[in-house]
């Protein structure tokens, strides 16, 4: 795929996660044993999320900042991209275990993918971070995880 703007970029990392991230899934549990993880399906994934949906997990991928070329050096757009994954459940520890196997899975997903753009030089993780709880959150039982990277496109 050939990727034009943050756009195309956006929507190429939602397909690739909901296209690959059920296998991923599956075998995370069965390499613990359990069936923790539930599949996704593509309506819990969300590009720009106005509101808290009413499930026990969805998706958020978005960008942050994007650095784009100028006249001196740089040759590519650089963009910024993260992937979420919100888990909304008692907060017990199979929530948290939940939320570190759905940034596991995502994770794993993108890095086996890392040349999913054609127009792409470098993909870089700069951070995978397997928990968060949100200050003032209007859902007290939300955990979060997520992966960030940048990748660059010409």
């Amino acid at each position: 795929m050939i990727v034009k703007d943050v756009e195309d970029l956006l929507v190429a990392t939602r397909d690739l996660l909901i296209n690959n991230l059920n296998p991923v899934i599956d075998a995370i549990n069965t390499e613990k044993g359990d069936t923790l993880l539930s599949s996704v399906t593509a309506n819990e994934f969300h590009l720009f999320l106005r509101s808290t949906p009413p499930t026990k997990k969805f998706f958020n991928i978005y960008s942050g900042s994007i650095s784009t070329p100028s006249n001196r050096q740089e040759k590519a757009n650089v963009v910024e991209i993260f992937c979420e994954a919100h888990v909304i459940d008692n907060l017990s520890d199979d929530t948290y275990f939940k939320s570190l196997r759905y940034t596991r899975a995502m994770a794993q997903v993108l890095r086996d993918n890392s040349f999913f753009i054609d127009n792409s030089t470098e993909f870089i993780f700069e951070q995978i971070s397997p928990y968060q709880e949100l200050e003032n959150d209007s859902f007290k039982n939300r955990i979060i995880g997520g992966v960030r990277f940048t990748i660059d496109f010409i």
